[in-house]
């Protein structure tokens, strides 16, 4: 028996819509699909962090794992971001619903600040201060929160199956290209885009 790759835990991955959906029913169950794929990356990314912390031990090594770690909360504090200013207000527009998905942006609030902290110390520590326990420490304060989020989003999205189908996924596509648009992280698309084929690797094996 194939044993699960070691970053799917310890936060838990989400079941895609298209395991029990056929994406192709609504536009909705195709943006909350590829959403779940985006949410798994953001899972397995921090799931590795979480495992390697007490790893590293080469000064080089933890440099890299600073890097990801800040690499990786820069892309998540974006897309949370873009969702706020942009995608959510979209979805509302076309469903005619002013504070449809609030709950979604009060989730955000709950991890925000543990995120900031996690970004702040990959920033700030020099390797040979570092700390693997206080890294797994930070990442214990949010993780929960940013769980639930990431996993309960899914489910939100797929309520818009009620709505203008065609609308909702032209806003999706100009966030996609507003989310290509931001100089300030590119770093952190680099990583998405390797996490996203990881995934997709891991998912067709």
């Amino acid at each position: 028996m194939r044993l699960k790759p070691w970053a799917d835990g310890p936060l838990h991955l989400i079941k895609t819509p298209s395991m029990t959906q056929e994406v192709g029913s609504h536009e909705s169950v195709y943006i909350a699909n590829e959403m779940a794929f985006a949410h798994n990356a953001m899972l397995r990314g921090i799931n590795s962090i979480y495992h390697q912390a007490l790893n590293v031990r080469h000064p080089r090594d933890i440099a890299d794992l600073l890097f990801f770690a800040k690499t990786w909360s820069t892309w998540v504090a974006h897309h949370h971001e873009l969702e706020e200013t942009r995608m959510f207000p979209g979805f509302e527009q076309v469903a005619g619903k002013t504070g449809l998905l609030n709950s979604n942006v009060e989730q955000h609030h709950a991890f925000s600040g543990g995120l900031q902290k996690l970004k702040e110390y990959a920033v700030s520590t020099d390797p040979s201060a570092y700390s693997g326990s206080k890294l797994q420490s930070i990442i214990d304060e949010f993780s929960a929160a940013l769980q639930t989020h990431l996993h309960e989003e899914i489910d939100s999205l797929l309520s818009l199956r009620l709505y203008d189908g065609k609308a909702l996924l032209e806003v999706y596509k100009q966030c996609e290209a507003a989310a290509g648009d931001q100089p300030k992280v590119k770093d952190a698309l680099l990583f998405f885009f390797a996490s996203i084929r990881l995934l997709s690797k891991n998912m067709n094996e």
